[in-house]
Formats: structure tokens, C-alpha cells, sequence
């Protein structure tokens, strides 16, 4: 050190390196800059000596090239072989450009490193002390390589493209329009990718030179971004000078007007169809029955009803596709007037069933096509039958011996009405017959007074069913109710019933009931109360007898009696005590008769006591007096 100056010990370390140029004249012919310090070279940077002195070379280009300030970093900074120690927090084993190339164990020198080649090979320009400047050449293998390199401040060395136009981009603002970006040719080349945007949004996939506006740029501004780069070269992206005004919707370039195929009459299948659209479109249908749409007529295929009879019928199809003005066409064909719609199949009907009053004929008919509602009537001989209007008819008396069919009438709105007789014609109906006919039983006891009641299950065939009772074969006048109370005159005789089932169109029938009475027995009262009598027990008063009703209702004979026998005479209901009486036990026998019931007989519980004398009382309203 000399005057605070640091002296650089001057000695570079030559193994393993390749000079490249040497002097400052040299060297720039060469292609190689000292970077101005042929100039500079008298003033001292950081303290350092002046002059060809590695020191004071490396801290001039620190401060021109690194931007450093002109202030040694650290006072260990002096001497070549004490830079490194001096600053090793940033010194390591990997060069960089700008970066210190420090020999301070195998040497005393520091030099600049201008270009990495590779890990193990770099490019060094120096100021030797005491020689001259010259660029070198150093490789790892040999000796030679730095102990170490300093990063007091790296620059920023990364290179940058010289020429960088913006994209351009053509095509139309609307739906469908096709838009090509272009890029005139960087310095130095690079390769360009794009990226659309739609109001500052990255569109998805949208990242080719090219790009065809889509429904969902409908009202956006579209732009495009090229993006540069080169290896070694830092990316660059621009953007175009251009901007979209706001998409508006696309036009279809090529229309084509639905055409239909179909008859021109109810119940006919109308199908439409329509030609491609450019770009493709989704085609949606409407119907319309003079110059109205039909409501629900909405798809491709229409089946003409009755409402469109008589009308003029076309279709209209109407094109869309997202961000695209729709757009409708009409068919040019027009139908001339709906026509009736004829039935295509129509089955006749056919008849089951037997010819006889009562049974149930059925007309079954196989389905019409299209389908149809249908009627039947009756006919009796070509006549309508009124009210016959059902599927089944149930044969009646008056179709008696008459010839029966039925005719079908097929009906549908907007068709051709139809009708059809059945193939079958009955023969002659013939008179009705009872399937079920019971016969009828028989209750009740077997005596006179009994009643005897016929009792009938009912007939198949609704029969209306009259009684008549017989007696020994014979029939009881007037015995015709379901009920018949024996009587005396059938006393000994055998009853039955017979009924008679009748109906309109029927044959008439009868039948008898199974069980016959035997000979029918008297008759027993069911009720017979014995007789009661009042008055008093002496001579001359008057018994009274009464008798409560039997059940059935009988005539009734009185006898008294006295000590058991009959009294002569004594056969009413009162009788008056006389003296023969007297001291006797007086009662009354009543007998009750009915013709054909057995006669019976019931004497009074009471009994008088022994008849006493006549009572004073009634002596004296019977003797005369002396008044």
C-alpha cells in the first residue's frame, strides 16, 4: 500500500486458459471492448492504483457496468488475494456474468467475467499489472480455474428482442366471421403463439392465428395477444392495436324454404322436412290452418284433425343457432281445402246370442281404423227398435216371431260417417223359455184353522207367479194368494199348490209343489179360557156366567150343574138358585164348537159352597108387607 493505495500483485494465473486478444487496439479490432478504460485507466476507482492494474480495472467496470457506487464495499477489499475473504458471504464456486473472478490461493489477481460458455468454461477480460489488457479464455480442466467468484452486484444480462411489432388482424365483428391475425418478424426471430381475448377475458381454446367469432362474443370486443420466444430470451407478449367494436349476431349465409308430403285430408300424416342451412341451424316447425298456427302443431310430422277441415294448410320453419339472427321461411306448398278423412279398416259387427224372447243379444265389433265411436241400433224386422241403441239388446215379447239384426254406425270428427249391418240375421224369435223354475214349498200344520204357506225361489226369467190350492185334486175356489187357511171343508182331504209362471213372450208354465197334505185333521182351539160366574150362593139369587174369547172363535153352550149334575134346563148363562139347590155346590161347564174343530169342554174353577135359604133381605123384597 502506498499513499492508501492498494498495489495488486499483477500475476495471473495462465494454465488452462487460451488468450484471446491483448492491447487495447488489438483487442477492439478484434471484436473485443476494453469498455473505455484505455481512457479512464489514470483515474483510481475504489483507491486502487491507476493504470494496467487488475484492481482498479475491476472496480472502473463494478461502478460503469454493475452500477455500483464508487465506495470500496468493504476495507478488506485491497489486495487481489484479499477480495475474496474480504466478501465471503457472496462468494461461491458459480460464475455468472459480471460476476469476480478471484484467484487468492493460487494466485494474487481478479478479472471480470464477460461471457459463461459453461460451468466449466468462461470468458475473462483483465488489466495485467505491469502488462497490458487483453479477453481470455479459461477452462475447469488443468490448472488455472478461480479459487472462487465474487457477485458483488451481477447485472442484469438478460437479452431483450430489438423489434417487437404488435399483431394486426382481419375479418368481420359479427357471429361466425373468421378472424387471422398476422405478425411481422421480431428481432431476432422468435415463434408466436396467440390468445383471443373477449372483453379482457381469455376465450378458451381460442389460441391459433386464427379464430371464428362464437354466440358467447355476442356483444363483446374482441382482441388478439401474441406472445414471443426465443431460447435465452425473456417471453414477450403484445397486444393488437385493433379492438373489435361489440360482436353483433351472425346471418345465416345459406336458407332454404320447408317443403311437406302428406294427402290433404283428415286424419292424413303431413311430414316436413328442410334442407341444410349454412352454418347449421336448429329447426323448429309451426303448422298453419288458414293463416293461423294450430296450436301444438309444433314438430316436424302433423296429423291433420278435424279443426283443419276445410282449411288451406302449410308449414313454416324457423331457423336458430346461438348468436345468430333467427329467421323463418314458409313452405311453398299450400293445401287446397281439408277433405273428410275416410275410414280405412271398418269391421262389421257380429251378433251372439239366443233367438229367443228373453235372451241377451251382444254385437261385438273389431276396432276401426283410425279409431271411431261407435253406435248401434236394433232393427225387428228392417224396423228400428226404439231405445235399442246399446251394444246388447235383450229379446222382448213383442220381437216375437220377427227377424232381428243390428247396424253399426262409425263416427269421428272430420271423417266420413259409416254404417254397417251385422252379416247375422236371427230367425223368427222364438217364445222365451224359464231356465230356473223352482218348485213351490210347502209350510204349516195340516189341520183346520192351520195355514198352509207356498213359498217360490225366484225363476230365471222374471216370471210373474199365480197360486191355486187344490183339495183332493180339486181346486179350492178362490184359494189363489201365496197363503191358504185350512177350512172344514177341506176336513179329510189332501191339499197342494200348483204355480203358474207367466211373462210376456213365454211360455206359460206350471208346477207343483212336492209335498201333499195328509188328510187334514180337525181343528184344536189354541186358546180357551175356562168360564167365570158372579152372584150370590143362597136361593133365589142369580149366577151369571162369562166366558173370554177363544182363539180361533167358538160358539159357546153353557150347562150348570149341582152336586155334579146337569140341572134340567139350566143351559144359559145365568141361572137362578131355587130350593132344590139348597145345601148343593152349584158350577157351570161351558162347551165351545167350531165346524171341523174338535168340540171342547171347561168347567168354572169355582164352585159354590152348600146353597143356603133364601136371605131375609131377599125375602123381603119378595114377600108383601103389611103397609
Amino acid at each position: 500500500m502506498v499513499g492508501g493505495l492498494i498495489v495488486s500483485a499483477g500475476v495471473s494465473a495462465q494454465a488452462g486458459s487460451s488468450l484471446l486478444c491483448s492491447g487495447y487496439a488489438s483487442c477492439k479490432r478484434a471484436g473485443y471492448d476494453h469498455f473505455g478504460y484505455e481512457t479512464k485507466q489514470r483515474t483510481s476507482y475504489w483507491r486502487m492504483y491507476t493504470g494496467t492494474n487488475c484492481t482498479n480495472y475491476v472496480a472502473y467496470r463494478l461502478i460503469t457496468t454493475n452500477g455500483m457506487p464508487n465506495v470500496r464495499p468493504k476495507s478488506g477489499v485491497g489486495n487481489a488475494r484479499d477480495w475474496g475473504t474480504a466478501m465471503a458471504s457472496v462468494t461461491d464456486q458459480t460464475p455468472t456474468v459480471g460476476s469476480v473472478a478471484w484467484w487468492g490461493r493460487t494466485g494474487n489477481h481478479v478479472a471480470y467475467v464477460e461471457k459463461v460458455a459453461s460451468p466449466t468454461e468462461i470468458i475473462v477480460s483483465e488489466s495485467n499489472w505491469g502488462r497490458t489488457f487483453d479477453h481470455r479464455r479459461i477452462t475447469k480442466s488443468g490448472s488455472g480455474w478461480p479459487d472462487g467468484f465474487i457477485h458483488f452486484a451481477d447485472p442484469d444480462t438478460t437479452p431483450a428482442f430489438s423489434a417487437t411489432p404488435r399483431p394486426t388482424f382481419t375479418g368481420g365483428e359479427t357471429v361466425g366471421s373468421r378472424l387471422s391475425a398476422t405478425t411481422s418478424a421480431w428481432k431476432p426471430g422468435a415463434s408466436f403463439t396467440y390468445q383471443w381475448y373477449a372483453d379482457g377475458k381469455a376465450i378458451s381454446g381460442a389460441s391459433s392465428a386464427t379464430y371464428t367469432l362464437a354466440a358467447g362474443d355476442l356483444g363483446k370486443a374482441v382482441r388478439v395477444i401474441v406472445t414471443g420466444k426465443k431460447s435465452g430470451y425473456p417471453t414477450k407478449s403484445l397486444a393488437s392495436t385493433r379492438i373489435t367494436d361489440a360482436v353483433t349476431a351472425g346471418s345465416f349465409a345459406s336458407t332454404s324454404r320447408p317443403t311437406f308430403s302428406g294427402q290433404e285430408t283428415v286424419g292424413s300424416r303431413l311430414v316436413a322436412s328442410t334442407p341444410a342451412w349454412s352454418p347449421t341451424a336448429q329447426v323448429s316447425y309451426q303448422w298453419y290452418a288458414d293463416g293461423k298456427p294450430i296450436p301444438g302443431a309444433t314438430s316436424a310430422v302433423h296429423t291433420v284433425d278435424a279443426d283443419q277441415l276445410g282449411a288451406k294448410v302449410r308449414v313454416l320453419a324457423t331457423a336458430t343457432r346461438p348468436g345468430y339472427t333467427s329467421r323463418t321461411l314458409a313452405s311453398e306448398r299450400l293445401t287446397g281445402p281439408v277433405a273428410p278423412g275416410g275410414f280405412t279398416t271398418t269391421p262389421r259387427p257380429e251378433l251372439t246370442g239366443e233367438e229367443s224372447v228373453g235372451s241377451t243379444l251382444t254385437a261385438t265389433t273389431a276396432p276401426w281404423s283410425p279409431e271411431a265411436t261407435l253406435a248401434h241400433q236394433w232393427y225387428a224386422d228392417g224396423k228400428p227398435i226404439a231405445g235399442a241403441t246399446s251394444a246388447t239388446y235383450t229379446l222382448t215379447a213383442a220381437d216375437r216371431g220377427k227377424k232381428v239384426r243390428v247396424i253399426v254406425t262409425g263416427t269421428r270428427d272430420g271423417f266420413t260417417t259409416r254404417s254397417l249391418a251385422s252379416v247375422r240375421i236371427t230367425g223368427p224369435v222364438a217364445a222365451g223359455r224359464f231356465t230356473t223354475a223352482p218348485r213351490p214349498e210347502l209350510t204349516g200344520e195340516e189341520s183346520v184353522g192351520s195355514t198352509l204357506t207356498a213359498t217360490t225361489a225366484p225363476w230365471s226369467g222374471d216370471a210373474a207367479l199365480a197360486y191355486q190350492w187344490y183339495a183332493d185334486g180339486k181346486p179350492i175356489v178362490g184359494a189363489t194368494s201365496a197363503t191358504y187357511t185350512l177350512t172344514a171343508a177341506d176336513r179329510g182331504k189332501k191339499v197342494r199348490v200348483i204355480v203358474t209362471g207367466t211373462r210376456d213372450g213365454f211360455t206359460t208354465r206350471s208346477l207343483a209343489s212336492v209335498r201333499i197334505t195328509g188328510p187334514v185333521a180337525a181343528g184344536r182351539f189354541t186358546t180357551a179360557p175356562r168360564p167365570e160366574f158372579t152372584g150370590a150362593e143362597s136361593v133365589g139369587s142369580t149366577l151369571t156366567a162369562t166366558t173370554a174369547p177363544w182363539s180361533p172363535s167358538a160358539r159357546f153352550t153353557y150347562q150348570w150343574y149341582a152336586d155334579g149334575r146337569a140341572v134340567r134346563g139350566a143351559t144359559r148363562t145365568t141361572y137362578t138358585l131355587t130350593a132344590a139347590d139348597r145345601g148343593k155346590k152349584v158350577r157351570v161347564i161351558v162347551t165351545g164348537t167350531r165346524d171341523g174343530f174338535t168340540t171342547r169342554s171347561l168347567a168354572s174353577v169355582r164352585i159354590t159352597a152348600g146353597v143356603t135359604a133364601k136371605s131375609a133381605a131377599t125375602s123381603a123384597t119378595t114377600a108383601p108387607t103389611d103397609d
